[in-house]
């Protein structure tokens, strides 16, 4: 039995509430076509964005991450043909099941396109599937242990080449699957890369002080450069973005995080929270007047309020799908 890594379930836990509080916002941020209010909170727009951009290439770092310590310490991960039976039930299953709830409670026309690459927040599913597939015939030659300076040259050109790709990926915008693929790729290539880098933080006489303050001036970095278009800001920010996630790994990683039940409970259902969220959240538009009563008037107070409301609504139907034995339905 692995000890279970508590650096890396708070990095989970984290990005997974990012990406919820991301979509209480999106109302008052005028993010999303069919919930979005009239009058649009710059600020909130802002808060939303910065959310978003963090914490979704930190959910794919940690992915790579989270494999690479399957793959080298585990031994998790057999033949390529059970490896693509594990993902299937663990990714698409899910993404058919919650395909088939937009279909019955929140029915539109829905483009053969959208069902296909994942409808609303389900599409991270499919393209953090295509990622594994991708990654894992050459998981050998990208967690290869370096030993020279000059002997990670080809990981430092896979990343070089999938950073280009990363910041070039809006040619294939029309291919929901292949661009977000071609976008969050590089993240998960680093995040595998890093698994040898990150044992180094425990030999070295980092300081924790000096990590924290330099994690916070890559996020500083990051808002500032995301504001700008252009292919060089796009690469500054997407090895701003992977410096960051490996620094804020490396600091937890020293910090030793002690287990705790709330953060235990979290990890173990973040996927579940993460599927269920969104439908919540579209429930409490599509059948009650909660947005235009309470979050456009206020959108400071009842934004928190929707976060915590969804976040247990969440959390309580994970935790039954869980005593029914949905797995792998959901």
């Amino acid at each position: 039995m692995f000890k279970r890594n508590f650096a890396v379930s708070i990095i989970r836990v984290m990005s997974m509430l990012a990406i919820v509080a991301y979509h209480c916002m999106c109302y008052n941020a005028g993010i999303w076509v069919r919930y979005s209010c009239s009058n649009v909170n710059e600020n909130i727009n802002t808060v939303a964005k910065l959310l978003v951009t963090t914490a979704l290439p930190m959910f794919f770092f940690i992915s790579g991450y989270v494999y690479a310590l399957n793959f080298k310490e585990r031994n998790k991960y057999g033949e390529f043909l059970s490896f693509v039976k594990n993902k299937c039930i663990r990714l698409i299953i899910p993404t058919i099941s919650f395909t088939i709830v937009y279909l019955i409670f929140f029915p539109r026309e829905y483009t053969i396109v959208e069902m296909l690459s994942g409808v609303g927040h389900l599409w991270f599913l499919p393209t953090l599937f295509v990622c594994f597939l991708l990654i894992y015939p050459f998981s050998n030659i990208l967690l290869k242990e370096v030993n020279s300076v000059t002997g990670g040259g080809e990981n430092m050109l896979v990343i070089m080449i999938l950073t280009w790709l990363s910041a070039n990926s809006n040619k294939f915008v029309e291919f929901p699957v292949a661009y977000a693929v071609s976008f969050y790729l590089v993240y998960m290539v680093i995040g595998m890369m890093s698994y040898h880098f990150i044992k180094s933080f425990f030999y070295i006489k980092a300081s924790k002080v000096i990590l924290s303050i330099m994690a916070m001036a890559f996020v500083l970095a990051h808002f500032i450069i995301s504001k700008y278009d252009g292919n060089m800001f796009s690469i500054a920010d997407i090895l701003c973005l992977s410096i960051l996630c490996v620094l804020l790994l490396g600091f937890l990683t020293l910090k030793h995080p002690k287990e705790n039940s709330s953060l235990r409970f979290l990890d173990k259902h973040s996927m579940r929270i993460y599927l269920i969220h969104q439908p919540v959240i579209m429930a409490v538009y599509e059948y009650s007047d909660f947005e235009e009563k309470y979050l456009s008037p206020h959108p400071y107070w009842y934004i928190p309020t929707l976060f915590i409301l969804v976040c247990a609504v969440s959390m309580i139907l994970s935790v039954v799908c869980e005593k029914l034995r949905m797995y792998p339905i959901i």
